[in-house]
């Protein structure tokens, strides 16, 4: 007959301007994500936020800095590792100081600089595995 109504199919995607729900990560098959790892020994110089609008800088733990020299095979009376800082916990870059600015800061004990910029980015982290080194020579 003509009087039957049509039952709703319900469709995949969500009505227009109403976002899609997100899948739970039990629902999905993809393994999460692992959280970062600090890569840092602790706080260099900086107060606040790390992200703000000043730099926060931290010193890289020495068994990163070491696997960076042997790969490398940096000599350090011609790289000095103490030199080498952070912007973030997790290294993704590393910059180098100079030994002056590096003494500066170390000076501050009450973080009364305000660093906005300071070193060159000497590595950068790939995270790429089989390599040996888990950063990369930045040009």
């Amino acid at each position: 007959d003509g009087d039957e109504a049509e039952a709703a199919v319900p469709s995949e995607d969500p009505p227009r301007g109403e976002k899609k729900a997100r899948a739970s990560p039990e629902e999905t098959d993809a393994p999460a994500a692992e959280p970062p790892t600090s890569r840092v020994a602790g706080v260099l110089h900086g107060k606040g936020e790390v992200g703000g609008l000043l730099d926060k800088l931290f010193m890289v733990k020495p068994e990163v800095l070491a696997s960076i020299a042997a790969f490398f095979g940096v000599d350090e009376s011609r790289l000095p590792m103490d030199q080498l800082v952070s912007r973030s916990t997790v290294s993704k870059s590393i910059y180098m100081i100079s030994e002056r600015i590096l003494g500066i800061l170390k000076a501050d004990a009450q973080f009364k600089l305000d660093v906005v910029h300071t070193g060159i980015r000497v590595f950068e982290y790939t995270g790429a595995r089989g390599l040996g080194c888990d950063y990369r020579l930045c040009q």
